[in-house]
């Protein structure tokens, strides 16, 4: 109604009603659910309501497995699943643990059809992407079942080949449920893998890889990290490189956490998702063995020891594409893999490597020395350059310093600075220190990409990093953060 040239509110509803069950929620994702009902102009269906349907679907979903209709009678109630889910009510843990469980057991069922199994793999995609709402704690999953297919189909002979993607499907599958692989069975992996590794043949090494790197848990890496590195330095391959620096990337992302890697977990966990015929080797760990408080796998650099650490950073400078002196030492990597077979190509492709190297160098900071002092030059203090003139060459000595030692009037001389007091920040510094002059556009190339994109991750996982440290909840150990 229009009075005075005016729009009259007298008979403004006001915002819709939201359920009781939703308004006095206290349960955090049942809060995040009222922030959406009071963003909606209309009323929403109470929790209670939902959680009926919920479980109406469930049974649907159950019972078309049992009268085994996968098509069309499991797929149309695991869309309505999905589109419930649209909707962000809630689903119970409980339920959410059994969800899984169904999808995983109908992703290994044999005769399975293909287009089914590429359903249950979103569907455990959506229903585990979260780590807030289920752990392997609370879940675990056997790890065999997808092994033997994998194994199986990957390498078929000519006369039973097919062209199908149940290799991609069993490898995205298991990347999802990876968390959920019991750390007790590492030495069993191990056991597995290693021998099949073939250092003559490149779709050995690259599939041995790939099943290491996909079934073996990324809780308690003390046992295997130290291998997979001698293994990397002698393999010249940048599908290799490439699938290396993604799972060294989710390795420092979680273990920041210094809980994630404690032993003692190992034996807490529930082990109830074996195999028949899964064993349990237990290795002689001595030299893993560790005495008082549990404060992580933290080394010289992050989670790395320095020799490891340099070699990161040569693999990261070498796969920028950058030209060198020798021109031919950037193409061997390339060239090699030619000699892969296609095989190799149905496996799940890891991210991309500008995005891991951003992430492991970000994630590795921590303060490990001594900050270098400040400067007024436009680069830190210290920062190699290829001309030498830009920034001022840091002087770590004197003749007076020289002539002090012996007298032990110095006592900090001994010990080692950084840009910012952290390894992981004075290579990233050194790195784009030593690779300005491909950053300007007159000497623009195939790099120039890579450098740019490199630059963008870096800030982007530094802001993402600085940002989960301003949370309450926050597991980073005080030592161990970028911002004070």
């Amino acid at each position: 109604m229009l009075s005075n040239g005016t729009l009259s509110t007298s008979h403004d509803p006001g915002p819709p009603p939201i359920e009781h069950d939703i308004e006095n929620a206290t349960d955090r994702y049942l809060l995040k659910l009222k922030t959406y009902a009071k963003a909606l102009p209309y009323s929403i269906e109470s929790n209670s309501r939902m959680q009926e349907l919920l479980d109406f679907i469930c049974m649907r979903i159950v019972q078309t497995v049992q009268a085994r209709d996968y098509d069309p009678g499991f797929l149309q109630w695991d869309s309505m699943l999905t589109y419930w889910s649209y909707l962000k009510y809630p689903i119970p843990k409980e339920k959410r643990i059994l969800l899984v469980d169904l999808y995983y057991s109908m992703c290994t069922m044999p005769g399975m059809p293909l287009h089914v199994i590429a359903t249950c793999s979103d569907a455990l995609e959506n229903l585990t992407r979260s780590k807030n709402k289920l752990s392997i704690g609370d879940i675990r999953l056997p790890w065999l079942p997808i092994l033997d297919i994998l194994r199986h189909d990957l390498f078929l002979t000519r006369r039973q080949f097919e062209v199908s993607q149940t290799s991609y499907y069993m490898g995205a599958i298991a990347s999802t449920v990876q968390r959920f692989f019991h750390p007790a069975a590492i030495d069993q992996m191990l056991e597995i893998f290693v021998p099949t590794i073939n250092g003559t043949n490149l779709n050995s090494l690259l599939s041995s890889q790939f099943f290491m790197l996909t079934f073996l848990p990324q809780s308690h890496p003390q046992s295997y990290l130290p291998m997979l590195f001698r293994l990397w330095e002698s393999v010249n391959s940048y599908m290799f490189d490439e699938r290396m620096f993604h799972f060294l990337a989710q390795l420092v992302e979680i273990h920041v956490d210094p809980t994630i890697s404690d032993p003692k977990t190992i034996d807490e966990i529930p082990d109830d998702a074996r195999s028949e015929n899964e064993g349990r080797p237990n290795w002689n760990k001595n030299d893993l063995s560790s005495t008082g408080l549990w404060t992580g796998i933290f080394k010289d650099v992050g989670i790395f020891a320095d020799y490891d650490w340099h070699f990161i950073m040569c693999k990261c400078l070498a796969s920028m594409e950058i030209p060198l002196a020798d021109s031919g030492s950037l193409t061997t990597g390339p060239s090699a893999d030619n000699q892969a077979g296609f095989e190799i190509s149905r496996l799940p492709k890891p991210t991309w490597r500008i995005a891991s190297l951003a992430r492991i160098i970000v994630y590795s900071m921590a303060p490990d020395g001594l900050p270098t002092s400040p400067s007024s030059a436009p680069t830190p203090l210290g920062t190699p350059f290829a001309s030498g003139m830009n920034t001022p060459r840091h002087q770590s000595s004197s003749v007076g310093d020289y002539l002090a030692a012996p007298l032990g009037k110095l006592p900090f001389l001994s010990l080692k600075s950084y840009v910012g007091g952290s390894k992981a920040l004075d290579s990233l510094v050194k790195l784009i220190a030593s690779t300005e002059s491909f950053f300007h556009p007159s000497n623009s190339g195939a790099w120039t990409v890579d450098l740019t994109a490199f630059i963008k991750h870096v800030a982007y996982e530094f802001n993402k990093r600085w940002h989960e440290e301003q949370r309450s909840d926050c597991k980073t150990p005080m030592v161990c953060l970028i911002c004070y």
